[in-house]
């Protein structure tokens, strides 16, 4: 009698991989500053400050590998009676 066997080291019946970017921001601000030298050091105040553009890209999520298979059922169904019988 002969008996055949598979040896399955990593089995993975299922791999799903997903490719998420996440997303660059950029943004352009106006800075005005005064810098005042004493003997001490130096003295830096903003004077004003503001944001004039800015720009986001969305988050890109997708499915690179899927190899997922749904599982068939091969039970027969089941029929039940309403309760009513015909005789």
């Amino acid at each position: 009698m002969i008996e055949s066997f598979v040896l399955c080291l990593f089995c993975i019946d299922r791999l799903k991989m997903f490719l998420r970017l996440t997303p660059i921001k950029l943004r352009l601000y106006a800075l005005v500053t005064l810098e005042i030298d004493v003997f001490i050091g130096t003295i830096k105040l903003t004077l004003f400050k503001v944001k004039l553009w800015q720009f986001q890209t969305a988050t890109i999520r997708k499915p690179i590998i899927d190899n997922s298979k749904p599982e068939e059922d091969l039970t027969p169904p089941q029929l039940q009676t309403a309760g009513v019988s015909f005789d």
